[in-house]
């Protein structure tokens, strides 16, 4: 399915209590995912946004979306998480609380796609605890 026509992700989407694998990897215009609509996928197992899809997460303190987007903390609520695929725009944008326990892979681009990737030091720490 190609997503990159979708400006904003469809709230119902937080309604697919079963739903395992959310792919927004080709949904480059996606700007927009509303609050809790990831932390309400309780049975997600893979979460695949990759690095030009997403980017506009909503972090207190640090280039703050003032409640209109998701936020790093609430995928924390994903107890199932095991794959998991974003980007995140600055380094001191991830909270300390920022730990997934079962993830058995990660794939995290730190820093704008166009300037050169980012190795956070300890990140393995900060994911799994």
């Amino acid at each position: 399915m190609r997503c990159d026509s979708i400006e904003e992700l469809p709230d119902e989407i937080g309604e697919l209590k079963e739903l395992r694998l959310l792919d927004l990897t080709g949904c480059y215009n996606l700007r927009r995912i509303p609050v809790n609509l990831i932390g309400r996928l309780k049975k997600l197992e893979e979460l695949l946004i990759g690095n030009r899809s997403f980017w506009e997460w909503d972090v207190v303190g640090c280039d703050s979306t003032e409640g209109m987007n998701a936020s790093l903390p609430e995928l924390s609520s994903l107890s199932h998480l095991a794959v998991l695929s974003l980007m995140i725009p600055k380094v001191e944008c991830i909270p300390r609380d920022f730990v997934f326990p079962s993830l058995l892979k990660y794939d995290s681009v730190r820093g704008s796609v166009f300037r050169t990737r980012k190795r956070i030091p300890n990140l393995d720490k900060i994911i799994f605890g």
